[in-house]
């Protein structure tokens, strides 16, 4: 049920209206709204305004022409209705008010227009019927949890649990790789990466899964930051390094070693001590041309002597030892060589290629020393053979890693041009350097998340989503088709006709008006042959409707409308505004017998009903309702509020006990006239028609002035009151009295002089009238 109205802002009386503050009961207790709602309101006091509030919900939109509006309804399920929600809500609502003729029944207003068609179930077809029972009965009821409305509700309940479970772990997962891809981002330093988002990190990690990536060492990890950290180094030239020489050298050395010499005229002491051999050849040198006589021993040198050691000393002997010492000589040059062999400078390398390069000095270092102790091998040997030159010496073979050497050249030179190649593509290098260590940093933080296993659990969790929405839109799909078989059946047993001959029985029986009838008109120029309906006063298209007549038939057309095919069956919330307008008495009482009767039939089924009107007379039939809630929309100046109604109106429903009121209230209530000036504005009106009932009954015999009559003996009070209640009431073509502020003093001391004279004339009646107020008597008037 709708319970009450919370607030409406910018909707035309009704400024900042807040039903909290104006609409409270006795003990200041805040009203709700019932089953069946009353409200009571002079006309322009915001009656129809209201209604159009209801109404935007049954149109789904905003009334038109209010501006920017704002408004809520509440309702006992504690969801709020709003001008946000119009097309968003589960309720019925069907409103009767003057947009409701103007969007159906167009004829009234241009006898050109036709009036909207609309059906109602037509005679009983037990198949089709039972068809529909049995559809219904399929779909359910998801408040009985039953049928297939209840296993979609189930389904949804199912499907809307796994979309939060998906959401919660992709949500997850999501937020670590956008805080990850932020991370990678703001390292400039390394990445360079201006724009990398979720959808980056995404596409490396597809990049790795893609080649089975499993992390790089941690020393390629060092290369790649130094690869960042370098600068373009200039050319490495290649070596001019001269040819080694150790293979020669080994032959010409064995060559010489093995070379055996034979004596002419050998010394045999000579030849058994190589190192005295030794001394008398370095001794032949020494004194040879030189001395006559010995130095060590003094001697004389002879020609024999000379003789015997030529012929030991021969000349083949000599051209060994000459071709020893020359052998000697290159070896040594060699041994220049091959320190200088290969000389690396790391200084012009990139820091990637260090490693290699250590290695590669480790090894030219061992080789280098491997060679020299060759040539120091082959000088060794030599010098030996030269020393005994006539011994037969076996030549020991050195080693030799010239092979080795000239491999290390070709790695230098590999390591040079990899070196001259990266200053040339430094930028190539570092971008790949920066991608490597980007795709290994994401690598290492898909392992720490455990990325595998949360994506196949998202993955399953998706599989999981995509059954249940599969399983639910089945479910929609199959409820639409019997919800669509439902209404083709309905189609079939729906009847304009029916619809116009509601209107006509509520016409006859309610109002006896034989004569004006609805009829359903086919029209063959529109498709699907759609109807019309169209007004006749004795058979004949109607023309000229009274104002009665127009209401009438605009009241019995919303009621008949009630039970139309989109309305039947679906408990309306349902507001009738004013639907008295320009009816006499007794139209008034069957509007009322025809509500009262809609209101009690068994087989009417409605959510809640609201009546507004500003007739007296109609306010006391619905009084005979039952158990009502009643209203007041009190105006003042240009704004309106919602109050509860008085016990005095909602009991005894007469204008006069109401125009009573009004004067006991200007007579002895402490009222504001600024706050509320209408109590005195209306006083004139309210005290005018007061008089003219009380004095009317009172003296019935008499057409003299009835008024002079009442204040008989009291000329002052007559003067005073006759002046208020014509001046003010009718203003007498004097507008300067319209335009003048009232004075508050004289509208109460008139006030009190008619009611003093009533206590005066008529005491018990005074009394009478007073507790229908439910008033008690003021002490001052008891002494006045």
């Amino acid at each position: 049920m709708i319970t009450k109205i919370d607030y409406i802002k910018n909707m035309g009386v009704f400024n900042d209206f807040q039903w909290n503050k104006t609409v409270r009961g006795s003990g200041n207790n805040i009203g709700n709204f019932e089953k069946i709602n009353i409200l009571y309101g002079n006309n322009y006091s915001g009656k129809t305004t209201l209604s159009r509030i209801f109404r935007s919900f049954e149109t789904k939109k905003l009334p038109e022409k209010y501006g920017s509006i704002a408004f809520q309804l509440s309702e006992n399920t504690n969801n709020p209705l709003n001008q946000n929600t119009l097309s968003n809500h589960p309720y019925t609502f069907r409103v009767f008010n003057s947009d409701f003729i103007k969007d159906n029944l167009q004829f009234i207003f241009d006898e050109n227009k036709s009036i909207n068609a609309f059906a109602i179930l037509g005679e009983e077809n037990r198949s089709i019927e039972e068809n529909i029972d049995r559809l219904e009965s399929e779909l359910g009821n998801e408040e009985e949890k039953t049928g297939l409305k209840w296993e979609l509700s189930t389904k949804n309940d199912e499907l809307s649990k796994a979309k939060t479970h998906f959401k919660n772990k992709d949500d997850n997962l999501r937020k670590q790789l956008q805080m990850k891809a932020k991370s990678i981002k703001h390292k400039t330093e390394i990445y360079n990466k201006v724009i990398y988002t979720i959808t980056e990190i995404n596409q490396d990690i597809n990049t790795l899964k893609s080649e089975n990536y499993s992390g790089i060492s941690p020393d390629s990890i060092e290369n790649y930051k130094n690869t960042l950290n370098e600068t373009a180094k200039p050319e490495i030239h290649s070596l001019s390094n001269q040819p080694l020489t150790l293979t020669t050298l080994i032959d010409q050395t064995k060559a010489l070693i093995e070379t055996k010499i034979t004596a002419s005229e050998p010394i045999q002491e000579l030849l058994d001590d190589s190192t005295l051999a030794k001394w008398v050849r370095d001794g032949r040198e020494h004194h040879r041309n030189k001395r006559e006589t010995c130095a060590f021993c003094n001697n004389p040198l002879t020609e024999a002597l000379w003789c015997k050691l030529d012929n030991h000393f021969n000349r083949q002997s000599e051209d060994i030892k000459v071709k020893i010492g020359d052998l000697i000589g290159c070896i040594k040059q060699e041994q220049t060589i091959i320190s200088n062999f290969l000389p690396l400078d790391q200084n012009l390398f990139y820091e990637k290629f260090k490693e290699n390069l250590k290695q590669l000095s480790t090894e030219r270092d061992q080789l280098k020393q491997e060679y020299q102790e060759s040539l120091n091998q082959l000088i060794n040997q030599l010098n030996q053979r030269n020393d005994a030159i006539f011994e037969e010496v076996e030549f020991d073979t050195p080693s030799n890693p010239i092979n080795q050497l000239n491999t290390l050249t070709q790695k230098f030179e590999s390591l040079r041009n990899q070196s001259n190649n990266m200053s040339k593509n430094l930028n190539t290098e570092q971008a790949t350097a920066r991608e490597k260590l980007r795709l290994e940093e994401v690598y290492q933080f898909t392992q720490t998340i455990n990325y595998d296993d949360e994506q196949a659990s998202i993955n399953e969790s998706q599989l999981e989503l995509n059954k249940l929405e599969e399983e639910v839109n089945k479910l929609k799909t199959n409820i639409s088709t019997k919800e669509k078989s439902i209404i083709d059946l309905k189609n079939q047993l729906k009847n304009e006709s029916k619809g116009a001959e509601k209107v006509n029985h509520y016409l006859n029986d309610f109002f006896g008006h034989p004569f004006l009838k609805l009829e359903a008109v086919k029209q063959d120029d529109i498709p699907e042959n759609a109807y019309k309906f169209e007004i006749t006063r004795n058979g004949k298209k109607a023309h000229h409707l009274s104002e009665g007549e127009q209401s009438l038939i605009a009241f019995c057309y919303f009621m008949a409308k009630l039970e139309d095919i989109n309305t039947a069956n679906t408990q309306p919330i349902i507001w009738i505004d004013d639907p008295i307008s320009s009816l006499d008495a007794n139209h008034i009482f069957f509007i009322y017998s025809l509500i009262d009767t809609f209101s009690r039939n068994d087989k009417t089924h409605y959510q809640q009903l609201f009546i507004s009107t500003h007739n007296l007379d109609f306010l006391k039939y619905l009084k005979q309702l039952g158990n009502c809630q009643y209203y007041m929309i009190n105006r003042t100046n240009d704004v309106s509020q919602i109050t509860k109604m008085p016990d005095y109106l909602k009991i005894h429903v007469t204008e006069f006990s109401y125009l009573f009121h009004q004067i006991y209230k200007c007579a002895y209530d402490s009222i504001n006239p600024n706050e509320h000036p209408d109590f005195f504005y209306n006083f004139g009106n309210n005290a005018r028609k007061f008089l003219e009932i009380y004095l009317y009954y009172k003296y019935p015999n008499t057409k003299k002035n009835k008024l002079e009559r009442f204040f008989k003996n009291d000329s002052f009070a007559y003067t005073l009151v006759n002046r208020i209640i014509n001046e003010y009431s009718h203003l007498k073509g004097r507008l300067e009295h319209g335009m003048k502020p009232l004075e508050e003093p004289e509208m109460q001391k008139a006030a009190r002089f008619i009611l003093q004279k009533i206590k005066q004339h008529d005491a018990e009646q005074y009394q009478a009238l007073l507790e229908s107020i439910g008033k008690t008597e003021k002490p001052e008037l008891k002494t006045a």
